[in-house]
């Protein structure tokens, strides 16, 4: 997929990234998502189509291979 420049001036180069996503109060984990990150400042840039087809798969719940407990610190400011 073609990014072009990010709005520092950086090159955008595509990677596969693991990407945690909050969905109607459930966390959820997808491996090998393509994402555009900036070389000079890090900002991830992702395509719509791949932010529908993550939504798409939240809500056809039953496809995930299995869960994972995942333990989260919790702070009170």
């Amino acid at each position: 997929m073609k990014y072009g420049r990010c709005e520092c001036g950086g090159k955008i180069v595509e990677r596969r990234i693991k990407y945690l996503r909050r969905f109607r109060g459930q966390l959820f984990e997808f491996d090998n998502v393509p994402v555009g990150v900036c070389m000079e400042c890090g900002e991830r840039i992702f395509k719509g189509t791949v932010l529908e087809r993550l939504e798409q798969l939240t809500n056809q719940r039953q496809i995930f291979r299995k869960k994972r407990v995942l333990s989260v610190g919790v702070y009170t400011l």
